[in-house]
């Protein structure tokens, strides 16, 4: 509030918004909720915003060595030997479906699939995506479902143990925000008519996340794999995250065995 007192340039305004935003975002990528906690975790000690707003006020400081503390600050946060490797651990024991920013990151990479086809219209509202209450439908989908026997789903996970299912099943690659009531209805339907069945139900009519899915001929480990290190590509342009070389990614995403499985298929 303070800034934006001081500041009347929208450049400006903006700057600082994104900033906060990116290390908002730091803090979603842990499990551990409260920022102290989070801070100390990662061994950086908590910015003081009060004193920030302090030092503004009185004209101590000006708006612009604001927005340069606060990306020092971000700077030194994600250039931590450890972040990395704790915030894998965090998802390496978790998976991604339960991790409270899970709908923040898949709403954001639809907005980047809007851009990217120019189309103005938006098919997912945040508030309704966003919505606890949301009333008879799952907002994000398990594409690869939760709980299935069809011999669809399973000759194609045949190769993996229940271990490897259940990491694949939870995997970032493996989930996708639903815009519509009737695509929950699809759940645990085979990957063809997940896209469509055939009455304007399905992927193919939904966001442009599930559009961007429904294009893909077949669903399996490879696909999870090859969508998440997409996303995780996507993670690291937008909030200028480090994630590593392709390795290091499916390390990341704990997908190491779907390598393994495909080049024994060569």
């Amino acid at each position: 509030m303070v800034f934006f007192q001081k500041e009347k340039d929208v450049e400006q305004r903006i700057k600082l918004l994104k900033i906060l935003e990116k290390i908002g975002f730091l803090k979603l990528l842990s499990y551990t909720r409260h920022e102290y906690a989070f801070l100390f975790v990662y061994g950086e000690a908590p910015m003081n915003m009060i004193k920030l707003a302090r030092e503004l006020s009185k004209g101590e400081k000006k708006p612009k060595q604001i927005i340069e503390s606060l990306e020092v600050f971000r700077t030194r946060l994600i250039n931590q030997n450890n972040i990395v490797s704790r915030i894998k651990g965090d998802f390496q024991k978790s998976g991604f479906y339960k991790w409270h920013g899970i709908k923040y990151f898949l709403y954001e990479y639809e907005l980047f699939l809007k851009e990217k086809s120019k189309a103005k219209r938006y098919k997912l509202n945040w508030d309704n995506f966003n919505n606890e209450d949301s009333g008879d439908f799952k907002t994000i989908e398990h594409i690869y479902p939760q709980n299935t026997h069809k011999p669809c789903w399973t000759r194609k996970f045949s190769n993996y143990n229940t271990p490897q299912r259940n990491i694949l099943r939870q995997s970032l690659g493996n989930l996708l925000p639903l815009s519509h009531p009737k695509n929950s209805s699809l759940g645990n339907k085979c990957f063809e008519e997940k896209c469509s069945n055939g009455e304007n139900v399905g992927y193919k009519y939904g966001s442009y996340s599930e559009i961007e899915v429904s294009e893909k001929d077949d669903w399996t480990a490879k696909e999870i794999l090859e969508r998440g290190l997409k996303l995780l590509n996507f993670m690291e342009e937008r909030w200028g995250i480090k994630l590593g070389n392709r390795n290091e990614k499916i390390d990341f995403l704990n997908l190491g065995f779907v390598e393994e499985k495909e080049k024994e298929k060569i």
